[in-house]
């Protein structure tokens, strides 16, 4: 009984993680009409994955995508295998999809063995899985429209927690990092408050981003603006999957000593185990 619960053991510790595919994003609600421009998003955090004979809630994933727009011709024919830290999209089967003229979609493409995905993405709520090709569920979620999305351009997007933001099939989601667009044009302007009064606002040069504010009630003008005319200031983007402090790199190694210590150690019971039980018979027949 020991020995066996040691082989259990052991074969648990060293088997790695078969997957780690998510539902990512989900767009149930599209404003260019639903029959053919719903899409669902799935992201691999883990090795690369053959979803061969793999499910979106019962019915077959396939490669490519069928393009409604010209004769349902299937394009787009990548394959199966979703590689590790990439995305995929699956968008409908049978008379096919809008989705590729609609928005600006990366990644793997792919397509359900059914005219739409999940029976349809309703727009009050759905639930979504998908599983392998041994029938084991990977993955699931059941959305509603109190999550938002509803009919506003967004779609639904999974960062630790579901969000609403701006759909970006194909690639990271966008809602875990709140957009900062902010244009400076002019260098000298009047900012009016609500009540007709004014501030003045006196900033130096713009790498020290010295604002000082000044009574209300008055009326003045900004001065001392020394900013070029039409800079910009970009976002960059950084998927929270990505970033790792040297902290993390470290837990990372010391649990991956810890772990090869620990099967090493179990390997080395089960020997002496063995051991002791063979010392154990052959003095016995003795």
């Amino acid at each position: 009984m020991i020995k066996k619960l040691l082989y259990l053991i052991i074969i648990f510790l060293i088997t790695p993680n078969i997957t780690a595919v998510i539902i990512s994003e989900i767009m149930y609600a599209p404003t260019f009409g639903e029959n053919y421009n719903e899409w669902i998003e799935i992201y691999n955090d883990g090795p690369d994955v053959d979803l061969s004979n793999w499910s979106l809630c019962g019915k077959n994933i396939l490669e490519g995508y069928v393009d409604h727009n010209e004769a349902e011709a299937l394009k787009n024919e990548e394959g199966l295998i979703l590689t590790e830290g990439d995305y995929a999209v699956l968008t409908d089967g049978g008379s096919g999809t809008e989705v590729y003229s609609n928005f600006e979609v990366s990644g793997l493409a792919l397509h359900v063995d059914s005219a739409s995905l999940c029976g349809r993405l309703s727009n009050t709520g759905k639930e979504i899985s998908i599983d392998n090709n041994q029938g084991s569920l990977i993955d699931s979620v059941t959305y509603n429209s109190e999550w938002g999305a509803q009919d506003n351009s967004n779609s639904l997007q999974f960062d630790g927690t579901w969000c609403e933001a701006l759909p970006t099939p194909g690639k990271a989601n966008s809602c875990s990092i709140p957009e900062i667009r902010e244009e400076i044009k002019d260098t000298s302007e009047i900012v009016e408050s609500s009540n007709d009064t004014t501030e003045e606002i006196i900033s130096n040069e713009i790498g020290e981003n010295i604002v000082e504010v000044l009574e209300e009630n008055t009326e003045k003008e900004l001065t001392n603006l020394a900013i070029e005319e039409n800079n910009e200031l970009s976002v960059i983007k950084l998927n929270p999957k990505d970033i790792k402090t040297e902290n993390d790199k470290e837990d990372l190694s010391i649990e991956g000593y810890a772990m090869y210590g620990f099967v090493f150690f179990c390997i080395l019971l089960t020997f002496l185990f063995i051991l002791k039980k063979n010392k154990f018979n052959k003095n016995e027949f003795d």
